[in-house]
């Protein structure tokens, strides 16, 4: 994940996505049977944690964040959207990029945005525009 300079924040795939099930299994065929990790930032609830590297993902787990958790890996815009529109409607509703303990200042974004950046995506980066960061 980088800033641009000019407010725009880049995040670039693959990404990793904490879940609580078997990922053998693709994502498309397990339907209801994923649990996915929510938490709450800065006093927003249903926030999805998304990770730039495995290396920020298992520093998540290890710290306690995500007990049993498995990394899932999202390494397309498109595969991204129809993860993003599941927990949509599953009431989740705001996505984290890299939200380890330690890190203060998080900055959220809502999943619309995210969808649409990964729509608007030609090159595997997603460039979420200024002011589109809620929280």
């Amino acid at each position: 994940m980088s800033d641009s300079g000019e407010g725009y924040t880049r995040v670039a795939f693959p990404l990793w996505m904490p879940v609580g099930s078997d990922t053998t299994t693709p994502f498309e065929e397990r339907s209801g049977s994923m649990t996915c990790l929510s938490l709450t930032v800065a006093g927003v609830e249903n926030v999805i944690p998304l990770f730039t590297s495995n290396v920020l993902l298992e520093r998540f787990i290890a710290e306690g964040s995500a007990n049993a958790a498995v990394a899932e890996v999202i390494d397309t815009p498109r595969k991204l959207i129809g993860v993003l529109d599941w927990l949509q409607s599953r009431q989740r509703t705001h996505v984290a990029f890299d939200p380890i303990p330690t890190k203060h200042n998080i900055p959220l974004f809502p999943i619309t945005d995210v969808v649409q950046a990964a729509r608007d995506s030609a090159d595997g980066v997603l460039v979420l525009r200024p002011g589109a960061a809620g929280g």
